[in-house]
């Protein structure tokens, strides 16, 4: 009778942490974020001014490259879990404003929904993953490779 029990609590115990990994799974996908792509022209208009259409939209191959950084490069994610986490990334607040072309730009309070990567001198073009804390948060802030797409 004893290996019976066995067999059931271990088929228990199995089951119990093959859930408990995907409400994790499920968990940690609803703490990712992308931009809004509806977002594009507003945030251009924002971190270019005046400059916009000179600069961006004017130039076909110019607004094709920063649509797909728009759409793929960037992930904003909540982690509240501090383990695995690297103990250091640079802070948001270490990346400068883009005010070459539209010295207004302020820094606002990180919302993932409206934060508008343009407006800061990241290097979009790298060809490796950059990661950002966004101070005094949960939030950080990953820029994948940059990958030339048609």
């Amino acid at each position: 009778m004893k290996p019976k029990i066995l067999k059931y609590l271990f088929l228990f115990i199995f089951s119990l942490g093959f859930v408990t990994g995907y409400a994790q799974e499920d968990d940690f996908k609803q703490r990712r974020y992308r931009p809004a792509q509806a977002d594009f022209q507003k945030f251009v208009k924002e971190a270019y001014g005046d400059k916009a259409n000179e600069l961006v939209f004017d130039r076909p191959s110019r607004l094709k490259t920063l649509k797909n950084l728009f759409a793929n490069s960037f992930i904003f994610v909540e982690n509240s879990q501090t383990a695995g986490v690297p103990e250091y990334f640079p802070e948001l607040s270490m990346i400068p404003l883009m005010s070459t072309y539209n010295p207004s730009l302020t820094r606002t309070t990180f919302n993932p929904a409206t934060f508008n990567p343009f407006k800061y001198e990241f290097n979009f073009y790298s060809k490796e993953r950059q990661f950002f804390h966004v101070d005094g948060t949960n939030y950080y802030i990953i820029i994948e490779p940059f990958v030339i797409r048609n």
